[in-house]
């Protein structure tokens, strides 16, 4: 597998391949974070690639996942394979690869978050020895389109 970091000019295209290769995922948080990626401002976009490392993982020259993390911090972020290319131990040589990165960055530790119900990341996690630390729940609270304008008339009138 080729790791290619990507530049700031292709923080939309890498942002496109991670909705597409996460589009699965039982995660509704992520699933909802996703679907509300489109018009992010520029000064964001330069703002998380100053935080994260990005790649694209190629296989024979066609993209088959992407992952990002922060090699300060030890997060992963996001780590995601193409769904036709599941179950052949992609995932695991991007993880080896990232802990890899973290470890010559320094880090002692590395984080992760992951759905309950996503049982095969939990199994890879568990075999490279990740242990759980933890378990929360999210609370989701979003307007809808109609909501939001309305909410922001009312805003507007209390100014």
């Amino acid at each position: 597998l080729l790791f290619q970091q990507i530049q700031r000019q292709e923080m939309l295209e890498f942002i496109e391949l991670a909705k597409m290769f996460l589009q699965t995922s039982p995660d509704v948080t992520l699933t909802i974070a996703m679907g509300h990626l489109h018009g992010l401002p520029e000064e964001f976009l330069d703002f998380y690639y100053t935080m994260e490392k990005f790649y694209l993982v190629k296989k024979n020259g066609e993209i088959i996942g992407i992952v990002n993390f922060n090699p300060k911090t030890g997060q992963i972020s996001n780590i995601g394979v193409d769904k036709g290319q599941r179950g052949k131990g992609y995932g695991r040589k991007i993880m080896l690869f990232v802990l890899s990165q973290l470890k010559e960055s320094g880090c002692q530790r590395a984080r992760l978050r992951v759905h309950v119900k996503n049982k095969s990341a939990l199994h890879l996690y568990k075999s490279l020895g990740i242990v759980e630390v933890g378990r929360y729940k999210t609370l989701i609270f979003y307007f809808s389109d109609s909501i939001k304008k309305d909410h922001e008339r009312v805003l507007k009138a209390e100014k």
